[in-house]
């Protein structure tokens, strides 16, 4: 119910920004974070994927698969993460808080059970050019409660 609300409140939000003139999409800025490929892994290989019918897996791997804006033409951008393992997140953009990512999809490596889940965060909107930072930490759901950290800089440009 939590993420629907969220959504619903975006979505609401969004719509307000559509009276905002030319969006900086629009003005032809670009988004630059670096390699896609980027990743924050455990130095800890004691920790294991989830085998049949046990405990949720700990986070033990964060990468970016995709950052653009928006294609409501709102000025906001997004990024889009696959996390490893089950955990709550906390995030921010330049410091201030965001809310929690939306799950978009879930992926399974082998079996039949969910090893881990793509998340989307929306940031902004941007109005200017400049260097921006996100970072999230992810919180194994599990014992030993693991965290798990990637931050990167996104370059507007």
């Amino acid at each position: 119910m939590k993420k629907f609300s969220a959504l619903l409140l975006a979505v609401l939000m969004s719509l307000s920004l559509l009276s905002v003139s030319a969006s900086a999409a629009e003005s032809g800025m670009k988004i630059d974070i670096g390699n896609l490929s980027a990743e924050a892994a455990l130095a800890d290989d004691t920790v294991q994927p989830l085998m049949w019918s046990g405990p949720a897996p700990q986070v033990t791997k964060i990468e970016a698969v995709d950052c653009d804006w928006m294609p409501d033409n709102s000025g906001r951008i997004y990024i889009k993460l696959k996390v490893t393992g089950i955990g709550h997140d906390k995030a921010t953009f330049n410091g201030q808080p965001i809310d929690d990512g939306e799950v978009v999809d879930y992926f399974i490596n082998y079996g039949n059970a969910v090893d881990g889940f793509y998340y989307r965060y929306i940031m902004g909107p941007i109005t200017e050019v400049g260097v921006y930072r996100f970072s999230v930490t992810f919180t194994s759901v599990n014992a030993p409660y693991s965290k798990l950290t990637y931050s990167t800089d996104i370059t507007i440009s």
